[in-house]
């Protein structure tokens, strides 16, 4: 009984390392999908790829399924992962920035660029304070 409950949790925790290895790959996928959306003037498609990006890579990097995937449950990872309180404040402050200028467009002056190049670095200061725990 127990060789089977051993072996059903092995496959588990290769299936969170294949998804959290392959959440930098897909976010990337994403940012550059957003990338061309913010040089072609799209903006609407460009925060809706920004928010998938940023919540597709939170969820996968720290294993958390779609259905559970939430501001407070990501804070929780982030936090017993040692990130720092700055960077998770960051994180989202450009997910609400991304939300509203897709729900509110016209109202929303925000730098699609500047947006793009803070989610990427804080995804790359993410990665890195993961490695190294």
């Amino acid at each position: 009984m127990s060789f089977f409950r051993c072996k059903k949790n092995s496959k588990s925790s290769a299936r969170e390392f294949k998804r959290a290895k392959k959440a930098m790959k897909v976010a990337g996928k994403r940012l550059r999908r957003a990338d061309r959306y913010m040089k072609n003037g799209k903006r609407q498609q460009f925060f809706e790829q920004m928010l998938k990006a940023q919540w597709g890579y939170l969820g996968d990097r720290f294993s958390i399924s779609y259905a559970k995937l939430d501001r407070q449950k990501v804070k929780e990872e982030m936090q017993k992962n040692n990130i720092p309180e700055k960077d998770i404040k960051a994180v989202f402050e450009i997910i609400s920035i991304c939300e509203f200028a897709r729900e509110a467009p016209s109202t929303v002056h925000a730098d699609m660029r500047k947006i793009l190049d803070q989610t990427l670095n804080l995804i790359n200061t993410t990665e890195e304070k993961l490695s190294q725990s």
